[in-house]
Order: structure tokens, then C-alpha cells, then sequence
């Protein structure tokens, strides 16, 4: 799945594919999750397609930190959970990383959606 789908499906309200890493509960992971979303989504924005080279994520994510601490006041190890997922699947593409997952740590994969939920 392309990234810009990926996108669609989780604006359009569709459980999309990731990875959990936060495992402190459903409000925990869905701010990790969402911030990756947005890490991602600026990514795009800014690039349009996959590059071969190494994104500044951390230029970008602090600014989408920004827009979105005052819904979730992320700590630290949210943030950096958030970057990690989001530069796997920017340099991987969506299916490669999620594939890695599913080889590696199959039980970390869950679904998520805009509104919050979280399920395996």
C-alpha cells in the first residue's frame, strides 16, 4: 500500500495498519499513533513520494509535535516511538514495513483509526 493511500484510509475513518510501541494502554498508543500519522502525512506533504535519502525527522516532527501537544502532551518516549515508526515506513514503504513487523514481532502489530481505537 502506497503511503498516500494509507493516508486516505485513516482520514476516511479506516483502521490502517502499524505497529504498537508503546504498550502503557489505548490512550498511550493512540497518541503515538496519531503523531506518526502526522509525521508521516508532513513527510509526504513535503517530499510527495518515498526518497532514497534520509528525511529530517526531526525538523518535521517537531513542528507536528507542536500542533498536537495540546490535545495529547506527549512525553519524550512517545515522541521518539512516534519518529520511529514514522521513518520505518517512509523509507520502507508501508508494506515492507509492516512485512519486517510481521517477521520479526508478529504480536506488535495492531490497527488504528482517527478516532482513537486500537485492536489487534
Amino acid at each position: 500500500m502506497e503511503i498516500k493511500q494509507w493516508l486516505a484510509d485513516y482520514d476516511a475513518g479506516k483502521e490502517i495498519e502499524t505497529v504498537e510501541l508503546g504498550g502503557l494502554g489505548i490512550e498511550y498508543e493512540a497518541a503515538i499513533q496519531e503523531l506518526a500519522v502526522e509525521i508521516i502525512r508532513a513527510l509526504h506533504k513535503r517530499y510527495k513520494t518515498v526518497p532514497n535519502i534520509n528525511p529530517p525527522i526531526n525538523e518535521i516532527s517537531a513542528q507536528v509535535v507542536l500542533d498536537l501537544i495540546d490535545k495529547h502532551g506527549f512525553s519524550g518516549a512517545q515522541v521518539e516511538a512516534a519518529k520511529n515508526i514514522a521513518a520505518v515506513f517512509w523509507k520502507q514503504g508501508i508494506d515492507k514495513g509492516l512485512q519486517m513487523m510481521r517477521e520479526q514481532e508478529p504480536d506488535r502489530l495492531i490497527k488504528f483509526n482517527k478516532f482513537g481505537s486500537v485492536s489487534r
